[in-house]
């Protein structure tokens, strides 16, 4: 899906020139969309007819047609060393500043709108392609349903009216990016916990590399839930919301010694305890659960930040019953757990 954007702005201000300065031609991307045109005085005549409400958005199209031209220049390129915004990059490269179309020429404050947009899109990327259970507990932290987010992104009438009402992208994702990881085999999981899983040797688990705005440390989250051998009862939208929320919440949560509060078995109370690590449930009242398994030390770190990576794995969760507990908890191997 393409996400909608604000047009340029209409009746950009002229600039007057100063003394002893000296403005020089337009860039080569705006004889491409607009022509060869000599003077501000030429292209305000070319832009009057889109003055109009009418025409607004043909403005609209004019000035990307120049943004996109523009990107292809260096000034529009990333460079990890330079701390401008990418707008700044490019209006620099252009010499959008000393241009005697400054003031009228619609590209600069299009080069801002298509930023902020890729960010959008970014964004939306990163929210896209997280795990089922991220999204789920995202959209509960802001207590949307998964039909209700379905609803406003299925095309841009009703994306724009999100938007306009107040939705947010950076609520959504909150303080928290993700990207996949590398993907783990049976071999890789720690040796106690191969008993939880039927996957086969050549299956993969799905990883997942969280990191937190306020936290030192980062999470890889590997999903096991895909081959635990429970098929009983399963909690219902908004007891699973609640739940992941719950695990999702935890993990920015710290104990005394700033460490994740997850790996305490002081503060978890974990329902196993097995060789380098615990067992925890998250509940949602009557007997709804959802088991994670955590490693205690760090499995690495990131490369450019150097924040350790503590690694968790979710075993899978059941419904409201006693019965579901037991069958969960039969059927998977946690019964056995940690036992001797």
């Amino acid at each position: 899906m393409n996400y909608p954007h604000p047009e340029a702005t209409a009746n950009p201000p002229s600039s007057s020139v100063q003394p002893g300065e000296v403005l020089h031609p337009p860039c080569e991307p705006f004889k491409h969309v607009f022509g060869e045109i000599e003077d501000p005085v030429g292209l305000a005549a070319v832009l009057e007819p889109y003055q109009t409400p009418e025409g607004h958005t043909e403005r609209g199209h004019l000035a990307r047609e120049l943004v996109e031209r523009a990107i292809q220049t260096e000034g529009w390129r990333y460079d990890p060393g330079d701390t401008r915004s990418a707008p700044q990059r490019a209006r620099d490269a252009l010499q959008c500043g000393s241009c005697i179309m400054r003031g009228l020429c619609p590209g600069p404050a299009e080069f801002e709108i298509t930023h902020e947009v890729e960010e959008a899109q970014r964004l939306m990327a990163m929210f896209a392609d997280g795990p089922v259970w991220l999204k789920r507990a995202r959209l509960h932290n802001i207590q949307m349903t998964e039909k209700k987010f379905s609803d406003i992104t299925s095309d841009l009438e009703t994306w724009t009216a999100a938007l306009q009402s107040g939705f947010s992208i950076r609520a959504l994702l909150g303080p928290i990016r993700n990207q996949r990881d590398k993907p783990l085999t049976r071999d890789d999981l720690p040796e106690a916990l191969r008993q939880l899983t039927s996957a086969k040797q050549n299956e993969t688990f799905r990883a997942d590399l969280l990191e937190f705005d306020d936290c030192d440390y980062a999470i890889r989250v590997v999903d096991m839930t895909a081959n635990n051998g429970y098929q009983g009862t399963l909690p219902d939208e908004e007891a699973f919301g609640v739940l992941i929320s719950k695990f999702l919440n935890t993990m920015m949560l710290v104990d005394q010694d700033l460490n994740p509060q997850i790996l305490s078995a002081r503060l978890q109370k974990p329902v196993r305890s097995f060789d380098g690590g615990l067992v925890a449930e998250f509940r949602k009242g009557g007997k709804d659960r959802l088991y994670v398994a955590a490693q205690k030390e760090a499995t690495g770190s990131i490369t450019d930040t150097g924040k350790p990576i503590y690694q968790i794995f979710m075993l899978g969760w059941h419904g409201d019953s006693e019965s579901s507990q037991q069958k969960f908890y039969d059927s998977t191997g946690l019964t056995n757990l940690g036992q001797s």
